[in-house]
C-alpha cells in the first residue's frame, strides 16, 4: 500500500493519510509505503502521527518512508518514525521547515520523541530530534566492544547506563540539521538510495501489486473547504443570508443560502 503525504503538515492531511492507512490495514496490507513530499508545518501533528506509526507491530506491518524530494523540518520526524526510509540521493531531510521551533518547543519535541517514538523503537533520539530542534549538537559514537555506531547528544549519552562503553567522535551537526538523501544513507538513517519508485520496488522485490491510495476528490474538497479563507467566506455568506432572511417576510432564498453555508462550514 502506497499512501501520499503532500504539502504542509496539518491536521487535515494527517487525518487523510491516517484513514487511508487504516483502510489498507483492514484490507490486510502488510507493507505501508508512506510517500512524503512536505516542507513540514505542524510539529504537534507530526509527533502524534510519528508516535502512531511507531506503535505498529513490525512483524505484522512494515512501514517504509519514501522521500523522493523533501521531508523538511518536522516532516523528517514522520519519515524517521517508520521502520525504514528510502530516499532520492538529492532529497532534503530536516533543517528549517515551515514551522518555527523555539527553545521551549524544542524541549517539548525532545520529550515527546524520546517517550513516544524512540522508546517504542528502541532507538537513540538525538539525531532525529536535532533535525528539528535548534542548538542540539550531535556526535558520532562508537561502542568499543562491538564497533556499533550511533549518534548522541551529550544529554542523551549522560543519561545512558552504558555511557562509558561509548567513544565520542566527529560532530555530525548542530540542529536544525539538514541532510541530503545521500548523506542520510551514509549515516545509515536511510536504508536505500533510489532514483524513482521503480528503484524502491526493486530494492524490496515488490512487483506490480502495490495499491496506490491517493487523496480522492472528496479529500481534496474537504481540504479546500477547511482552508481559513474559504471558511471565513462561508461564514460571511451565511451571515449575509441570515441578515437578508431576517429582513424579508416569510422563508426566502436568504434563509436557504444561509442554511447551506452553515451546513458546509460545520
Amino acid at each position: 500500500l502506497q499512501v501520499f503525504l503532500k504539502g504542509p503538515i496539518e491536521a487535515q492531511n494527517i487525518s487523510i493519510a491516517t484513514s487511508h492507512i487504516e483502510k489498507g490495514l483492514r484490507d490486510s496490507a502488510n507493507m505501508v509505503i508512506l510517500r512524503i513530499d512536505s516542507p513540514g508545518g505542524s510539529t504537534e501533528q507530526s509527533l502524534v502521527f510519528a508516535a502512531w506509526l511507531a506503535s505498529f507491530d513490525a512483524s505484522r506491518v512494515r512501514t517504509i518512508a519514501y522521500v523522493p524530494r523533501e521531508a523538511r523540518g518536522d516532516a523528517a520526524l514522520i519519515a524517521m518514525a517508520c521502520d525504514e526510509m528510502v530516499v532520492h540521493p538529492d532529497a532534503v531531510l530536516g533543517g528549517d521547515g515551515a514551522a518555527f521551533v523555539d527553545e521551549r518547543q524544542g524541549d517539548a519535541i525532545t520529550a515527546a520523541w524520546r517517550e513516544g517514538v524512540a522508546a517504542k523503537r528502541s532507538r537513540s533520539w538525538s539525531l532525529p530530534v536535532a533535525m528539528v530542534r535548534p542548538g542540539l549538537v550531535v556526535k558520532r559514537a562508537t561502542k568499543a566492544d562491538s564497533g556499533l555506531i550511533d549518534y548522541f547528544s551529550t544529554e542523551e549519552l549522560e543519561s545512558r547506563a552504558d555511557q562509558n562503553a561509548w567513544t565520542m567522535g566527529a560532530e555530525v551537526g548542530t540542529g536544525p540539521i539538514v541532510l541530503s538523501g545521500r548523506r542520510a544513507t551514509e549515516l545509515a538513517i536511510a536504508s536505500h538510495e533510489v532514483e524513482d519508485f521503480e528503484g524502491l520496488k526493486r530494492a524490496y522485490g515488490i512487483g506490480n501489486e502495490v495499491i496506490i491510495s491517493e487523496p480522492g476528490w472528496v479529500d481534496v474538497l474537504l481540504n479546500a473547504l477547511a482552508a481559513p479563507g474559504v471558511a471565513w467566506l462561508l461564514l460571511l455568506i451565511a451571515g449575509a443570508g441570515l441578515y437578508i432572511e431576517m429582513h424579508t417576510p416569510g422563508i426566502g432564498i436568504g434563509g436557504f443560502v444561509s442554511l447551506v453555508a452553515f451546513v458546509i462550514y460545520f
